[in-house]
């Protein structure tokens, strides 16, 4: 009966320790390489065919994080509150990627679902962050474009911007140079690239007027804006940094230059790459701050973006990488 006992119990141990070596490898693993969530753009009906799925997120995106060891799994934009949440509860962050919703019904004023979803995620973030859970959110393009109206409360915060592939500089604010935690995060010499070097690659026809900052007191209240730019003799909004959250947002898109289509207008220099480097170099410390974690290495890789279907879908013309998901 003792030696039973002593059997079952070192038996029980063994299984134990399996499963606490198993968490603490995960637990090393996420510490090392956090993991990102970011929310699928809706594919159009015409193209379901060549992306395979009925939504998608371009293989720039993933391939923009995992250049710094972000992990990348996917947030449908349609996804379910007990899914979203209990999702939004293991990641580190969360990243608004480009794309060609029509955020709003211009019409009725109708949200649509993306924008539906990626408000619960905003407020979701928010709330974390107050309460003592660093939460950080990254915005590209329409990513910014979509926090605005979000931050605003107002759909009208969002104005025409038309700069389609094109490259540009931009120009910093540089009397937040020593508030802003972005900023202090990148070299003298990227500093000084992206306001001299057009190297910036824009692809927009909308975008956030600097002037709604006076329209929309919210927007003044929440945000600073780090950099702008102006085209067709209006001035707008290229990069700003949430003043007491770790929300970030660009109309640029860096991370293109991970992206090989032909027709792309944008920079591969050096300048190009060590500027994306840096900026993922700090949202890899900034998603690190929680201490977020996965239950398993499969529990993550269920959802991995880069296990997605291998589709294509037009970026400018021609097609680009997509990884595609049905939900």
């Amino acid at each position: 009966m003792f030696t039973f006992f002593l059997v079952t119990f070192f038996l029980g141990l063994c299984e134990y320790s399996s499963a606490s070596r198993q968490f603490l490898k995960l637990e090393k693993f996420q510490q090392e390489r956090p993991v990102i969530g970011i929310v699928t753009v809706p594919g159009q009906k015409e193209s379901f065919t060549d992306l395979g799925k009925t939504q998608y997120i371009f293989e720039m995106n993933e391939v923009f994080m995992s250049k710094q060891d972000i992990d990348s799994v996917f947030i449908p934009y349609n996804i379910n509150d007990k899914d979203l949440y209990e999702v939004l509860q293991k990641i580190n962050g969360v990243f608004f990627t480009g794309g060609d919703v029509d955020l709003y019904d211009e019409k009725t004023g109708e949200l649509h679902i993306y924008t539906i979803t990626s408000q619960k995620i905003f407020h979701y973030a928010l709330n974390q962050t107050d309460n003592g859970d660093y939460y950080p959110i990254i915005g590209i393009c329409q990513g910014i474009e979509l926090l605005h109206i979000i931050v605003a409360n107002n759909t009208q915060a969002l104005g025409w911007s038309k700069y389609e592939n094109k490259r540009a500089n931009t120009q910093i604010n540089h009397h937040l140079f020593n508030s802003s935690r972005l900023l202090q995060s990148l070299t003298s010499e990227v500093l000084h690239t992206i306001q001299q070097r057009d190297i910036l690659y824009h692809l927009h026809h909308r975008g956030i007027p600097v002037k709604d900052y006076e329209r929309f007191e919210k927007l003044a209240d929440f945000f600073h804006i780090l950099s702008t730019n102006i085209f067709e003799d209006q001035e707008i909004v290229s990069t700003a940094e949430a003043k007491n959250y770790p929300i970030y947002v660009f109309q640029y898109h860096p991370e293109v230059v991970y992206e090989p289509t032909p027709d792309i207008n944008s920079d591969k220099s050096r300048h190009s790459v060590t500027f994306a480097h840096q900026l993922t170099s700090f949202f890899k410390a900034e998603l690190l701050k929680n201490n977020h974690r996965f239950e398993s290495e499969e529990d993550i890789d269920q959802i991995r973006v880069r296990n997605g279907f291998k589709g294509k879908t037009s970026y400018v013309q021609d097609f680009a990488n997509t990884f595609g998901f049905d939900y």
